[in-house]
């Protein structure tokens, strides 16, 4: 898959919980607690990636 084969809608934090939970939209690049509240609403979500898969690489300043 690449960026070509989705069509990217910029969408606000607050609009990404609902259109996710309802499914609108079938994926998101979305942050924590906000996935936390689309996990409760949607049980068989499939989380690609987690802040602790890139720790090594990126992280903030202790």
């Amino acid at each position: 898959m690449t960026v070509d084969d989705i069509d990217r809608v910029p969408m606000d934090p607050a609009t990404v919980v609902p259109a996710f939970s309802a499914g609108q939209i079938d994926a998101a690049g979305i942050w924590y607690p906000l996935v936390d509240t689309i996990k409760e609403q949607v049980p068989d979500l499939v989380e690609l990636a987690q802040d602790s898969d890139f720790e090594d690489t990126m992280a903030f300043p202790r």
